[in-house]
């Protein structure tokens, strides 16, 4: 075998396409550890190295190994409890912003249950309110009519009247007018006349009493 130790552009130069050496050759191997300037001395210390036989102390080496092994495990079991502890507490914020949200909800629906309940009991009231305002109006209504009625049936309850006293007095004979008209004295005469009133006022209000039950009803 042929150990080498040409670092950088001299390694090209020495195995060039024109150099006896191949770098392909499997016999041909590089130094395994560093060497200085290329001088008799330093050839000198890489030939007593390349020669000496060293022994290692594998016990020292196991307990090395077992020590770096057992800092890995220690060191990765360490790491796992964080991660451990970082998802616990990952976890525990989740929780504690779901149920923030699921109070926040909650208050939200309590507010839009609350104004839709103000809504229709506002919705109620004027409602009732406009119902109230138009029984008023139709109350009036009625009342205005049921005296229009009543002045109507009493008009012609007067024109029937005088209507008839009309027709007594030309159809009576002179005599019996003159008698009538001495035994009926002018009071009397009016007196008939606001019985008669009376009488067809007091129909007009049972007709109005009438039709209001039916309406209420």
């Amino acid at each position: 075998m042929v150990f080498l130790s040409c670092p950088g552009s001299n390694r090209m130069v020495l195995l060039d396409k024109d150099s006896p050496l191949d770098k392909a050759d499997p016999r041909l191997r590089r130094i395994p550890f560093v060497v200085r300037r290329p001088t008799i001395s330093e050839t000198k210390r890489v030939i007593k190295s390349m020669l000496t036989v060293y022994v290692l102390d594998h016990a020292d080496d196991d307990a090395a190994e077992a020590q770096r092994k057992k800092e890995a495990r220690a060191l990765k079991e360490s790491a796992a409890l964080a991660e451990q502890a970082r998802r616990e507490e990952q976890r525990q914020a989740a929780k504690l912003e779901l149920q923030r949200q699921e109070e926040i909800n909650k208050a939200k629906n309590r507010e839009k249950k609350q104004r839709q309940k103000d809504r229709r009991k506002l919705q109620s009231q004027q409602e009732q309110a406009a119902a109230a305002a138009g029984a008023g109006e139709a109350e009036l209504d009625l009342d205005a009519q049921l005296k229009l009625l009543a002045a109507t049936v009493g008009a012609k309850a007067k024109e029937k009247a005088k209507e008839k006293d009309k027709k007594e007095q030309k159809g009576m004979a002179p005599k019996q007018a003159q008698s009538k008209a001495r035994a009926l004295k002018p009071d009397d005469a009016a007196a008939r006349r606001e019985k008669l009133a009376e009488a067809a006022e007091r129909r007009a209000a049972a007709l109005a009493a009438a039709s209001s039950s039916q309406k209420f009803h």
